[in-house]
C-alpha cells in the first residue's frame, strides 16, 4: 500500500482543528461585540483568560479546540512513524480514518449539544483505536 495513504486522516484532521479554530473565533467575536474595550482597543475580558461570564457555546468551543491538540498529537505521531518506515497497510489507513471520524464525531457533539455520556462514548473509542494505532506503530518500529 502508498504510505502516503496515512497522511490523509492526519490531513484531514489538521484541518478539522482549523475549522474549529474558525468557530471558536466566530463565538468569540460574538460574545465580544459590543463589550468594553481598553484604551488600546484590545479586548479585556480575554485578556488573562476566558471571563467568568463567557458563554458556554464559546467555552465549548474553545476547550474542543484544546481537545484536538491533546491525544491526537500521538495520532500524529502514529501516522508519521507508518509513513516514514513504509508499515503503512490498509488496516492502518482504516483505523486512521476510523479516529478521525470519532474525532469529528466528538467535536460535533462537543460544540452542539454537548451531552457528556455521547461524548465519552465516542471519546473512548477514538482511545481505543489510538492505543490500537500505537501498538502498530510500535511493533513496526520494533520489527525494523
Amino acid at each position: 500500500m502508498n504510505s502516503v495513504a496515512v497522511l490523509y486522516p492526519a490531513f484531514a484532521l489538521a484541518w478539522w482543528s482549523i475549522v474549529v479554530l474558525a468557530l471558536v473565533s466566530i463565538r468569540r467575536l460574538g460574545f465580544m461585540r459590543g463589550r468594553d474595550r481598553n484604551d488600546a482597543g484590545e479586548m479585556e475580558p480575554f485578556g488573562v483568560g476566558e471571563p467568568g461570564d463567557t458563554p458556554a457555546a464559546v467555552s465549548l468551543a474553545n476547550r474542543n479546540y484544546v481537545n484536538l491538540f491533546e491525544s491526537p498529537v500521538l495520532f500524529y505521531f502514529c501516522c508519521t512513524v507508518h509513513f516514514l518506515i513504509d508499515s503503512v497497510t490498509g488496516v492502518t489507513v482504516w483505523l486512521a480514518w476510523a479516529y478521525v471520524a470519532t474525532r469529528f464525531a466528538h467535536s460535533l457533539v462537543h460544540v452542539t449539544c454537548n451531552r457528556v455520556p455521547y461524548r465519552s462514548a465516542i471519546f473512548a473509542i477514538s482511545a481505543v483505536i489510538l492505543c490500537v494505532l500505537l501498538g502498530q506503530a510500535t511493533l513496526s518500529i520494533l520489527a525494523a
